[in-house]
């Protein structure tokens, strides 16, 4: 039973609630949180306490990123991860991060390619299309409204597939929670 104020409430398979169900001490009933003392979301609207016995976080959906096709060669790779990051659809392969997928307006749309400053040239050199990143300063960036963007990129995600070491970034490991 979840008792008032149980705001860090999981299932008894251990699944955090989104909505926890808060139930009346003295009837057993059901009753939505809405009151601010007990530090609970309400329901959200048109759901009654009585209609679900508990709703779970389930996966977030996220909408594809039009960019997508470009990853699609690196995409089975058995390291291949990939997560949101600031707006952008992040690639992690071979423990590193090795791209970020941006779609939004310039200069966050295209391909951010995390590496460190000592490869700067090279990698530009070898993709003519490829720049600094005008915010990120250590990254590099191929903006989707260049020239030959579609052959640049694939150029690109060949090297990562390969693992060329200009590429990526190893990510930074969390540090303790803050109390």
């Amino acid at each position: 039973m979840i008792q008032r104020g149980d705001a860090g409430a999981k299932h008894k398979d251990n699944i955090p609630l989104l909505y926890p169900i808060v139930h009346n001490i003295r009837t057993e009933d059901p009753v939505s949180a809405v009151r601010h003392s007990a530090g609970i979301r309400p329901l959200p609207a048109g759901i009654t306490p009585g209609a679900v016995k508990y709703t779970m976080a389930g996966p977030k959906k996220t909408k594809p990123n039009p960019l997508g096709w470009v990853i699609e060669p690196i995409g089975e790779e058995p390291s291949y991860l990939e997560k949101s990051m600031f707006g952008c659809r992040a690639v992690y392969l071979h423990g590193r991060l090795m791209l970020a997928l941006a779609s939004g307006r310039e200069p966050w749309n295209g391909l951010l390619i995390p590496t460190d400053h000592q490869f700067h040239d090279s990698i530009r050199r070898e993709f003519g299309d490829v720049r600094q990143h005008p915010v990120l300063k250590k990254w590099l960036y191929l903006p989707e409204a260049s020239e030959d963007f579609e052959a640049t990129a694939v150029g690109i995600v060949e090297a990562i597939r390969l693992n060329d070491p200009r590429f990526g970034v190893e990510p930074k490991g969390r540090g303790p929670k803050k109390k």
